[in-house]
């Protein structure tokens, strides 16, 4: 079973975190469970088509700003009662993804907490279907796009249809702006054109300033900075961490032993040799600066020709150590809400997959055809945790599939959990 959720219930209704039955009553008696824009009671889950695309469509109205499906509790129409009626909880949650996986277009992610009777009996009780905002909104059910009213659901609109693109939209010019901010603190001077860095960053949006304050000098910081450490084909650059840090004004940082944090780096650091830097501010907020992510191998038999290539397992690797250490971070200090995640690479023009086989002509290979790739999505906690792959795709498969690898990536990209 799931942790028990922190659900939001309106502006005028703190966070409310259901266990146990009597905390769904407590919420029925004290009024907080009326149906509106951002919560909706079902009684059960039929298996038969109309239930599921109701489901569906549900789901995918909430998708757009946030909301909670409730199953197990009855309401009387005519007088708008509301009472708890236990529904079966034994496969309910899988059916529930399973349905959205399939019938809301992109699929869509959300977080269910069952709630049993009691400990004697586990096998019926309530499940809360927790639906954050989406970065993909509008979702769409059957080819058409669903919102929330008051109550009820609707179909959307064109011009309800563009705002949400547009707010799509707008995500990416604010990853431009996070990144252009990460690049013009760049702690190495040397090799700027040439060199290929990664610089990426996770924003809570609405964390407190002090989130971390009197955490950020702590062992357990420490312990989820060198578990994200660990991730694959990171160890060229995050293995070295841990064992440089110092606080800094704006939290805690992390540092490769020739880079010396965030300021210029001396002469002696190696051109070609991996630097990394990890910087994690009060109110949560992480930032990523990696580099020497290039290198060069011969390519071609007749005339072999030394072709520069990116590092693309390392990149992909070091975001999802990114996505990681956000989840981990949210979910031991207590932030459940959403991230503004921005990646960002230069001087890529030209450059081939780090797997591109040494055979073959050299003026065949597929390169990449832009100076720099930025790319930005949103996620709550509960995604960074629970579902790492999707967010990683969100933010790299337009990278790597320019790059022709995507084959490569699909493990890293799916919909699984943490453990692998």
């Amino acid at each position: 079973m799931s942790q028990s959720p922190h659900l939001y219930l309106g502006p005028a209704i703190q966070r409310w975190r259901p266990s146990t039955p009597a905390d769904i009553q407590h919420a029925i008696d004290n009024g907080a469970l009326e149906e509106r824009h951002w919560l909706d009671i079902k009684r059960q889950l039929n298996h038969d088509k109309h239930d599921k695309i109701e489901l569906a469509r549900d789901a995918a109205s909430f998708a757009n700003d946030g909301g909670v499906l409730l199953i197990g509790v009855d309401e009387d129409r005519p007088t708008g009662k509301l009472t708890l009626a236990p529904t079966r909880l034994s496969g309910l949650a899988e059916t529930v993804e399973q349905i959205l996986h399939q019938r809301c277009d992109p699929s869509l992610f959300v977080q269910c907490h069952p709630i049993p009777v009691s400990p004697e009996d586990m096998e019926n009780g309530y499940l809360v279907i927790e639906i954050p905002p989406s970065p993909l909104a509008p979702h769409m059910v059957d080819g058409q796009y669903h919102g929330r009213g008051d109550k009820t659901n609707h179909r959307l609109n064109d011009a309800a249809v563009e705002r949400l693109f547009a707010i799509r939209a707008a995500r990416q010019v604010t990853a431009e702006q996070l990144i252009a901010a990460e690049i013009a603190r760049d702690p190495i001077e040397d090799d700027r054109d040439q060199d290929v860095r990664l610089y990426a960053v996770a924003h809570p949006i609405a964390s407190p300033p002090e989130l971390l304050t009197p955490h950020l000098m702590g062992e357990e910081l420490r312990t989820l900075v060198a578990r994200a450490a660990i991730t694959p084909n990171t160890d060229s650059w995050l293995q070295r961490l841990t064992a440089y840090n110092e606080p800094r004004a704006v939290g805690r940082g992390w540092h490769t032993y020739d880079l010396h944090s965030r300021i210029l780096a001396p002469d002696a650091v190696g051109k070609d040799r991996a630097q990394a830097d990890l910087e994690i501010s009060d109110d949560g907020s992480i930032a990523l600066f990696a580099s020497a992510l290039v290198g060069t191998k011969s390519i071609g038999y007749a005339r072999p020709v030394g072709q520069r290539f990116v590092y693309t397992e390392g990149a992909v690797g070091l975001v999802r150590a990114l996505v990681t250490l956000a989840g981990e971070v949210g979910t031991t200090f207590g932030y459940r809400g959403q991230w503004e995640i921005a990646v960002g690479l230069t001087n890529l023009n030209g450059l081939v997959h780090s797997s591109t086989p040494s055979v073959g002509e050299p003026d065949q290979l597929l390169r990449y055809s832009a100076s720099r790739y930025v790319q930005g999505t949103s996620a709550g906690t509960g995604e960074l945790q629970e579902a790492p792959g999707p967010v990683v795709s969100r933010l790299m498969y337009k990278f790597v599939r320019a790059l022709g690898a995507e084959q490569f990536f699909a493990d890293v990209f799916a919909h699984h959990g943490k453990s692998e």
